[in-house]
């Protein structure tokens, strides 16, 4: 399934999407948008068949989004196009934000801006725009920090009538203490070593980018062992300018800022206050979160019996790796849809 054109708000960077769009709802229905927010090296391409696969699966009943982080784009000239330097993570989160605010205000029927909407423009168009947001490793951090603040923002402003985020997916998520897994040691021993690795190893990547591209395409498929698809998205990477900077400045972000759970009952639930509509999704010897990290979440956070309120937990017995976009996109995309249902169906 070929993926179609998606506008993006013009504020932001240029960034790649994937988009599969839904079969025109009746009028009377609210347009549904599933939002994919990647993990780090954050290349929406990596999950063409895990997208295009979930919306097959969901009968193109929904609109399925995906896209890049800032400073992935294939045609930049540099991480940022405005000044030195990459995207930080707090900047990745903050344009989330901004894009699910221009998800209300797209007219339903049209897929144009429209602006605030009114009260009457709602009910001639279904009510509010709805949105799951999912994300995958650090794209489910920022996906559930984009959830805290416009929860933060509803609580301030009153109801903000052209959203209404009625669930959330975090595939093998990245959310709390990433210093503390296997990689995220290895990874923050190497910055202590090297405090310029990013620059480092962007030159190195530089230098390869002049080797003839299909030498360079096998020297990929053969180190990575990864699909023809995977391998080309990964050469993409290893050759756009600033890309390897971005991802291992970003990298060093995550170390830094992921560390304690910093949500509330806004973002968790309550059995007061109503209950949460996430799902989270873990692997089992997951490189970048550790077992005992895991383990700590679910005792505290994840749905016991009589706990209808509290998340839904998911530990994989399938041996399903974080990285499951390379070769388990379509395996990953029939677990999402089947949660999707239940969110659509409520």
């Amino acid at each position: 399934m070929d993926s179609t054109p998606f506008h993006l708000p013009p504020s932001l960077p240029p960034t790649e999407t994937l988009f599969y769009p839904a079969v025109s709802p009746a009028s009377s229905e609210p347009q549904t948008y599933f939002l994919f927010l990647p993990g780090n090296p954050g290349l929406i391409e990596y999950y063409r068949s895990f997208l295009s696969t979930l919306s097959a699966l969901l009968s193109r009943r929904i609109n399925i989004l995906g896209v890049s982080h800032s400073g992935f784009h294939t045609r930049q000239t540099g991480a940022r196009p405005d000044a030195p330097g990459y995207w930080t993570l707090s900047e990745q989160i903050e344009q989330k934000v901004h894009l699910v605010e221009w998800l209300g205000r797209l007219d339903p029927r049209t897929g144009a801006s429209e602006g605030s909407s009114s009260d009457e423009d709602e009910r001639q168009h279904g009510g509010s725009t709805r949105v799951i947001i999912a994300g995958h490793s650090v794209g489910a951090f920022i996906a559930m920090e984009v959830l805290r603040v416009l929860g933060e923002q509803r609580n301030k402003q009153g109801s903000r009538g052209g959203i209404d985020v009625i669930g959330g997916v975090m595939l093998f998520p990245t959310i709390v203490d990433i210093a503390k897994s296997p990689s995220g040691r290895l990874l923050s021993g190497l910055f202590s070593l090297t405090p310029s690795l990013p620059t480092f190893v962007s030159y190195l990547s530089a230098s390869a980018a002049i080797l003839p591209s299909r030498l360079l395409y096998l020297l990929v498929l053969i180190v990575t062992r990864q699909p023809s698809s995977a391998a080309a998205t990964t050469l993409s990477f290893l050759t756009i300018p600033g890309a390897v900077f971005q991802a291992l400045s970003l990298a060093r972000d995550e170390l830094r800022d992921i560390t304690a759970d910093p949500w509330g009952t806004d973002i968790w639930g309550s059995e007061k206050t109503g209950g949460s509509r996430l799902v989270f999704y873990f692997g089992r010897k997951d490189n970048w979160v550790a077992e005992a990290t895991r383990d700590a979440i679910i005792k505290a956070r994840g749905r016991g019996r009589g706990e209808d309120w509290k998340p839904k937990m998911v530990v994989c017995e399938s041996g399903v790796p974080h990285e499951f976009c390379i070769k388990h996109g379509e395996e990953m995309a029939e677990e999402v849809a089947a949660w999707v249902r239940g969110m659509l169906d409520r």
